[in-house]
């Protein structure tokens, strides 16, 4: 007996760039429907802006293989799009930014089809990202630093509403006026298309347990929106902290030399004030400065890069 499937899956070229040789860059989206008229909303998930970021490219592998074998008591109602490398050229060459200039694309949003290339790719990652009612922006930091899983939004309830159904560690809202402009959350806000900036781990790294934690968080977001359904009750996600403008205190070195953590300390820690983290050392001039915490509160950004130059950011704390 054939047993018809349940979702309709499409792996579709939406855009190729082309460059010089007949070479080209290709955007790809994987499309998941169900087979049956779609009752719930649109959502789609973006990832690899920046080419170093390896965690979404893993988060949408495993999205993709949950919908295309639902287990037992699981059914799509909505439409899913995921975008699992947008930036493949500096992906390919392990590269921040494109791979054919040092522009950020993810500082070129809405982007603009009849300008630079940089500019006509960025319009049509935002084209695909107007469609939906719910879009998810997956980020790892750079290789400096290491995040715990957090979502970041605009400081609005609604925003802060959804960004707890992922249950991740923390939720950092920040003024509109505030956020980055040129950014593809900036942009989608500007046109009323609920955006959550998730973010974990360090670049050039794939961090899996910390991805599976989103993984989950993703698929129960998407029960609350209508997108899947279920018939087994979903667990209760533990409480996400809020970080916002006021309690969110910077670390910064005091002078260059190479960091040197103390044992146990790690991104995720709750910490005292006072504490000591680690210390600052200089081979050559044999000094060292005692690094200590700035706050009662919880460590979710932590330097992971050993050098540091004056001002260099060592951690993140959010109080309490």
């Amino acid at each position: 007996m054939v047993v018809a499937p349940k979702v309709y899956a499409q792996n579709e070229a939406i855009f190729t760039l082309e460059l010089p040789f007949a070479v080209t860059c290709t955007l790809w989206r994987q499309r998941f429907e169900p087979v049956t008229l779609a009752t719930g909303p649109r959502v789609t998930v973006i990832s690899g802006l920046h080419g170093d970021e390896l965690d979404g490219g893993y988060i949408c592998y495993r999205l993709a293989q949950f919908l295309q074998n639902l287990p037992p008591g699981w059914a799509l109602r909505g439409s899913v799009d995921l975008l699992p490398n947008a930036n493949p050229l500096g992906t390919n060459i392990g590269q921040r930014f494109l791979g054919f200039n040092t522009s950020d694309l993810n500082r070129t949003f809405p982007g603009n089809s009849q300008g630079s290339s940089e500019e006509h790719l960025a319009a049509a990652i935002f084209a695909e990202a107007l469609q939906a009612e719910v879009c998810i922006d997956i980020h790892s930091s750079n290789e400096f630093l290491i995040e715990i899983p957090q979502v970041r939004v605009v400081d609005k309830p609604h925003l802060c509403n959804l960004a707890q159904e992922l249950g991740l560690d923390l939720v950092w809202t920040h003024s509109s006026h505030n956020w980055i402009g040129g950014t593809l959350a900036k942009a989608l806000y500007e046109r009323q298309v609920h955006t959550l900036v998730v973010e974990l781990g360090a670049g050039h790294r794939l961090h899996q347990t910390w991805s599976e934690r989103v993984v989950q968080g993703i698929l129960h977001l998407w029960v609350r929106l209508g997108v899947l359904q279920v018939q087994a009750t979903l667990p209760i996600l533990p409480a996400s902290r809020v970080a916002d403008e006021n309690n969110v205190f910077y670390l910064n070195a005091p002078r260059a030399g190479l960091l040197v953590l103390e044992s146990g300390v790690k991104a995720g820690m709750t910490i005292e004030s006072g504490q000591k983290l680690g210390q600052i050392i200089n081979p050559t001039a044999l000094t060292q400065i005692a690094i200590y915490a700035p706050v009662d509160g919880f460590l979710f950004t932590l330097r992971v890069h050993p050098l540091v130059y004056e001002g260099s950011l060592i951690a993140r704390v959010v109080r309490g």
